[in-house]
Formats: structure tokens, C-alpha cells, sequence
């Protein structure tokens, strides 16, 4: 697990293209027990990857994409935590979204 130090957008957008990359081998080991959260995580990267994207990417958007994302990742955390799954990728990647977002929030 990595700590995000994002300084700019570019940075920021490789970092969430990590994330996603992550969350989707944790979503494909299915680590998170709610399909649907699951699915609103994929898409919540996904808005903020392509914001990302674009030649003048609005932070406040990926902010608020990211703080969707970190929502349902601590969300699925807490869930496998209770579950007693305390080794789940899933647990490492909700902080590292909350980093992102607030990293992104800081860009804005």
C-alpha cells in the first residue's frame, strides 16, 4: 500500500489510475460483499479517472467522485473488518482513497 502525495492533477491522475487498479483486483477477488457498492466504486474512479482526463479536469468533480468512492470503500472495510476478514487489500485501499480525495479537494 502507498501513501498518495499528489502535488498536482497529473500526479493525482496517475494515482487514482493506481487505485482503480486495485480496487478492481479487490472487486474481481470479490472483497466487496455488496455487488452494487462494488459497482458504484468502479464508478466513482471511473467519473474521476475521466475527469482526469480531460485538458482542464475540474478538481472540485474529481473531489467529489473520490469522497463517493472513499465513502463505499470504508464502507466495505468496516463490513470485511466486522467479517473478520482483517487481511482484505479492500481495508488498505479505503484510507488511500480518503487520502486522494482530500488530496484532490486540496488541488481545487
Amino acid at each position: 500500500v502507498y501513501i498518495p502525495t499528489a502535488q498536482n492533477l497529473a500526479e493525482l491522475r496517475q494515482e487514482v489510475a493506481r487505485l482503480r487498479e486495485q480496487v478492481q483486483a479487490a472487486i474481481a477477488a470479490q472483497e466487496i460483499a455488496d455487488t452494487v457498492d462494488a459497482a458504484d466504486v468502479a464508478e466513482a474512479l471511473d467519473s474521476a479517472a475521466e475527469e482526469l482526463a480531460k485538458p482542464e479536469p475540474k478538481a472540485q468533480r474529481v473531489a467529489r467522485k473520490l469522497k463517493e468512492a472513499a465513502e463505499l470503500l470504508t464502507g466495505a472495510a468496516e463490513t470485511a473488518t466486522a467479517a473478520g476478514k482483517v487481511g482484505l487489500a479492500i481495508i488498505k485501499l479505503a484510507p488511500v482513497a480518503m487520502m486522494l480525495w482530500k488530496l484532490a479537494e486540496a488541488l481545487g
